[in-house]
């Protein structure tokens, strides 16, 4: 079961890291990249190259991190100018606690339409397993940053429903372009592959 798991991960990073994102578009687009466009969906530094996010929902205790390891042309992946990040990082939202299971989801996507990617990180175990969803916002250059960031759950505004225990809120994430089709109906465009790492463990 833990090789399975263990695959399952690595096959939802990689689809994560190389999905599609043309350079002047928000959200995802719907058709393949060319090689002209020059960017990538997890082109978290905008320099045109994937980058990878790394969820590790376990570390401390089942508090979780999520790393951060950029991308070069050539070269390839590296550890050089790597992040880590946590709800101890500085202007992270929250505190990191036994069985967050902080980076258990991830969902790299154009949330604020500046051509570069962002990263949503679920949290699905926080507060009693109510769950909140943290989004760090991409820039050029400099990647990913806590400036601006932010936080949502069942309770912040706007958002349907009631925080409550074992909603699990932030388990699963999909990035994607959300249209009426022309019916009425809500579809989505573009999504990136929903996620479903690890079962919550139960809290102490």
């Amino acid at each position: 079961m833990r090789r399975v798991v263990g695959i399952l991960l690595l096959t939802g990073l990689l689809l994560v890291a190389a999905w599609p994102l043309p350079a002047s578009a928000g959200g995802v687009q719907t058709t393949p990249a060319t090689a002209s466009q020059g960017a990538l969906r997890a082109d978290f530094n905008g320099d045109g190259v994937a980058d990878l996010a790394i969820g590790a929902p376990g570390e401390n205790n089942f508090s979780g991190v999520v790393h951060v390891l950029y991308g070069a042309s050539p070269g390839g992946v590296s550890a050089a100018g790597s992040q880590v990040w946590s709800q101890n990082s500085t202007g992270i939202a929250g505190t990191a606690e036994s069985s967050d299971i902080f980076g258990n989801s991830l969902a790299a996507g154009d949330f604020n339409g500046n051509g570069v990617a962002d990263l949503a990180i679920g949290a699905p175990g926080e507060n009693n397993f109510s769950g909140v969803v943290h989004v760090l916002y991409g820039a050029s250059p400099g990647g990913v940053s806590a400036a601006g960031s932010q936080v949502w759950s069942q309770n912040s505004t706007g958002i349907a429903g009631t925080a409550e225990s074992s909603d699990i809120f932030g388990n699963s994430l999909a990035a994607g372009k959300l249209s009426t089709g022309g019916g009425g109906t809500a579809t989505q465009e573009g999504a990136s592959p929903t996620e479903r790492n690890l079962t919550a463990p139960a809290r102490p």
